[in-house]
This record gives structure tokens, sequence and C-alpha cells, in this order.
């Protein structure tokens, strides 16, 4: 087995050292006991880890610990030395000397033969990281258990009511047949009724096969309507909505401002809370946007304003990033920057709006050999990125269909740029993470996809 000269393997031998046994003078009998002397040496010194997380595979149904490979860079992007995590995703140890970017590659093969290599990057770490947590995307899907909805009590206390998530779409009662199958991905559903009363709802347990029996005694919640009354939409905009009870997302819904605005939709509509229920709310408006900026140069890009809907229904503070000429030119050189031979990529978004604080840069491809690729560098928007090297770790192919997203990220968080990286890479293992951190609360974001010719 060969050993790699890793951090936690010097931390190990510095702190080792050897002591000498010393024999008896003529004078002490063998079998008299000798006082032992104060030692005037200095106690092994201990090397502090300075370089620690763990790493999982996460998707909707949860997350498990996986082993990872790390890699070590110097500061121009220059490969030192690689290690994986222990069988349980962990790693504490020393940052070999010189180290100034980390990368953690992830390799999987789901069920159906499908490939899929991961590497998420962190750029300047030279003075040490620590992270509770680092997640790829788990890309198993989570299945979903076999679910009977039995109508005929409900049909027969509420024959008016519309029943919402027991199918893809509202069903009305009175026209309803008396059972319902479906096959539900969500370990609980939030289901809910609609009539001149207004709205109610219960949740119920769906994570495993069963026949649930609806009934009026059970739905009893009532629901608050969100109120969007003051908002301007775009008009390619979309809303969406989801509920979660705890890390379990037992609603959501998806409509665009035409549908929403329509006299119609009052009959049907699913921006409803819960407050007895307990589920956190969260509310964004998204926008699509396609350019043409040259004959080689195009790209799309997605806004998206999000923040929590409060237990009164309201919801405040939906401030899209703004396109304008100084992000449009920043984009344009960032772009310019990945074509040039120099194989570094140039990023200053500093002077973009002022909110923005955390930029990631995701490289995508697909080819025979590593499957579906993902690359992930976090950055704080002002960064150069060096060509990173990853030794027999990632094997040097040619990327077949390129394409790179950058998505500028206004988070909620008066942290340095460091500690903001690692609470948003903690908050990514699981929806409960994310609300204990507040990022995502009036938070804005602007993605930019361009695929070069």
């Amino acid at each position: 087995m060969n050993l790699k000269k890793n951090g936690l393997l010097i931390a190990i031998l510095g702190a080792i050292q050897l002591t000498g046994c010393g024999g008896s003078d003529n004078n002490t009998s063998a079998n008299q006991p000798v006082a032992e002397r104060p030692s005037t040496e200095n106690p092994p010194s201990t090397v502090e880890p300075n370089f620690s997380l763990t790493t999982f595979k996460s998707n909707a149904c949860g997350s498990k610990a996986v082993v990872a490979d790390i890699v070590y860079h110097s500061a121009d992007g220059s490969f030192i030395s690689s290690e994986k995590t222990s069988t349980s995703g962990e790693v504490a140890s020393t940052l070999p000397e010189n180290t100034q970017h980390v990368s953690l590659v992830y390799n999987a093969t789901t069920e159906n033969g499908e490939k899929h290599l991961q590497i998420q990057t962190l750029l300047n770490v030279a003075e040490g990281f620590k992270i509770d947590s680092l997640s790829f995307n788990d890309k198993e899907p989570c299945g979903c258990s076999a679910i009977t909805y039995d109508l005929r009590t409900l049909k027969a206390e509420s024959p008016d009511s519309t029943v919402f998530n027991v199918g893809a779409t509202p069903i009305l009662l009175s026209e309803a047949q008396e059972q319902f199958n479906t096959c539900a991905t969500d370990a609980q559903t939030l289901v809910f009724t609609q009539s001149e009363a207004g709205h109610k709802g219960g949740l119920y347990d769906t994570s495993k096969a069963a026949t649930i029996t609806l009934s009026d005694q059970q739905i009893t919640a009532p629901g608050t309507l969100v109120d969007l009354s003051t908002m301007q939409f775009d008009d390619q905009e979309t809303i969406n909505f989801s509920s979660h009870s705890g890390n379990n997302e037992v609603h959501s819904v998806i409509v665009n401002q035409a549908a929403y605005t329509h006299p119609s939709y009052k009959d049907k509509n699913q921006l409803v809370i819960f407050n007895d229920l307990e589920t956190v709310n969260y509310l964004s408006l998204n926008r699509p946007r396609h350019m043409q900026l040259t004959d080689d140069l195009s790209y799309t890009s997605y806004f998206t304003a999000m923040n929590r809907v409060s237990d009164e229904g309201k919801i405040s503070d939906l401030t899209h990033i703004q396109l304008d000429d100084v992000l449009t030119s920043a984009y344009e050189s960032f772009v310019n920057s990945i074509k040039e031979e120099s194989h570094m990529a140039e990023l200053d978004f500093s002077a973009v709006d002022k909110r923005v604080n955390l930029a990631t840069v995701n490289y995508a491809w697909e080819n025979d050999i590593q499957g579906k690729a993902h690359w992930q560098i976090i950055t704080d928007g002002e960064e150069t990125i060096p060509q990173l090297e990853f030794d027999d770790v990632v094997q040097k192919v040619e990327p077949d269909n390129l394409s790179v997203t950058l998505t500028l990220n206004a988070l909620n968080t008066e942290h340095t740029f460091n500690d903001l990286r690692a609470a948003y890479l903690n908050s990514m293992i699981s929806f409960e993470k994310r609300v204990e951190s507040k990022l995502f609360d009036k938070m804005a974001s602007y993605s930019l996809t361009h695929q070069p010719k």
C-alpha cells in the first residue's frame, strides 16, 4: 500500500518523539527502585488540524456520507498532493505546505450505469478551512410510495370543495372518483381544500405505501392566502412557492404571472400557508432572459428574488439584481478570459450590485470516460481562477459540449466572505440548515449560462 505524504501524516509524525532508556550506575542495585528525575525537555508539540469537513451526497430524500478525493493545489494551480476522506466522509488534517486552493472530487455511477463526476473547488484557503459538511448532488432518484387516497368521506362532507395535492392537478370533489391512486415522492404531503369558507389543510405521512382516508375531521388547519397585491410582475415572471415541515417539502407550486393574475385563478389559488401546521414557507419571483451579444457570444440568464413568507401571508423585499451595462461588460470580460490561452478565468464583478457577496462558476460537460461532469468554484466575485491540475485524480480529457454558468448571489448576511462561504456550504446539507442560516431570506441571484461555439 502506498502512503501519501499528506497533511494528516505530517501532523502525526510531528507529534511523535522517541525517548531513550537510561541504564543504572555501578552504585545502584538492579533491584532497587530509581527515583525519576523531572524532565527538562519541552512536552511534545501537536499540530492542530486546520482543514476539516465531512463529505455527503444529498437529495430530497436525505443525505449520506461518501468518500471523496481531496486535491491540494498551489497558488498557480499546480498539483501538490491528494488524499481521500474516510469511509464516514471525514477529514481533519493540516494543509500541505504551499497549499492555496483545495478541490473535492466525487465520482459515482447510478444504478442504471450513468456516470457522474462532481468537483467543488475552494479558493484561497491557505490559512485553513473548517466546515461541518460539504454536499454533492445525489443523482439517484428518491423513488416513491404507492398512496391510495379514499375520498368517499370527504366527498360526502364537502362536495363543493376542491382538494389539492391528492393528484397532479386540483380535484373538484363533486366530480371526483371515490379513490385516487398516486405515487408520492415526498415523506409528508400537505393536503388542503378550498371552498367558499376558505382553505383548510392537514399533513399526512406519505413515506410508505398506505391507504389514506380523507375527512373534514382531519383537514382542519385554517389557511391564509399569500398576499401579492402590491407586486409588480414582469411579463415572463413565474412565482415559485414551497412549504416545508422540517426537512420535508410538503407543498410546492409554480405559476406564471399570466395565470396568477387571471380572474379564474382565485378558484384554484395554491399560494396558501397553514400556521397551525408550523410549516416554513418561501416564495420567489423568477425571470428568464436570453441575449445575443455577438455572433458567437450569447447567454441565457435567470433572475431570482426570494424571501420567507410571514405568518400573516405577507412578503416583501423581493428585489432583483439589475441587468445593466456594468454587469453585461463584466460578464463579457469573464467569458473572453476563458477563451484566452492562459487558461485562467478572470472575474471582476465588484462594480455590480453592491449586495452581491458570493459568486459561483460552474463548468458542465460530458464525455464517455467521465460521464456527466459538473465543476463548481465558489468566489467572492473578484478573483483570478488559475488552471487547476489534478494529477491522476481526474483524467485529462477534452470536454464535449462545455457550458459555463456564472451565478451572482446577494445573500442575507454581514459575514466576511470566508465565513459566508462556510455558512453557505454548511447550509446545503438540508432545508432546516438553510432556514437556520437565514442566508436565503431577502436573497437575490442572477445566473448566466454561456456555451462557447
